[in-house]
């Protein structure tokens, strides 16, 4: 499982190095956590995700990652991801489920709380609160300020 905010470098990144461990990938967006104009978004995103994901792993014959759009109520992030790994681990008995946090690592130490805060978060809470066949995995893009 791949959560992403939307499809940019740090989600492209994070997506190819989940295919290459899984034929079995769900990149999950959580609709309108920053901006209110969330339909807007989901659109863009979408388009994005057919031009850019979908339709290059249809023309290499490789399976297609699943998208999971979700409109939290309230602004939320923590449960519906939490709910979906529970899900997952429920479906596949048999399974490790690995989630993928892509995250910005930026060089100042202000940077990497602000930037990092979300990333920690739902890391924290997967460790916590999930079975012992889930593995998080930190995916960092750094990012260096010229």
């Amino acid at each position: 499982m791949l959560p992403m905010e939307a499809w940019n470098a740090i989600s492209a990144k994070a997506l190819h190095f989940a295919m290459s461990l899984s034929g079995d990938v769900t990149a999950v967006h959580l609709s309108a956590l920053e901006r209110p104009e969330g339909d807007e978004n989901e659109q863009e995103l979408r388009r994005d995700w057919e031009r850019n994901v979908v339709a290059p792993a249809r023309q290499a014959d490789v399976p297609v990652p699943q998208l999971l759009v979700l409109r939290p109520e309230y602004r939320e992030f923590l449960r519906p991801l939490q709910q979906i790994v529970a899900d997952m681990e429920k479906q596949f008995p048999d399974r490790a489920i690995a989630v993928l946090i892509p995250e910005v690592v930026k060089v100042t130490w202000w940077d990497y709380l602000l930037y990092t805060y979300r990333a920690r978060q739902l890391q924290a809470a997967l460790v916590r609160e999930s079975g012992r066949r889930v593995v998080v995995i930190d995916v960092p893009w750094r990012i260096v300020d010229e």
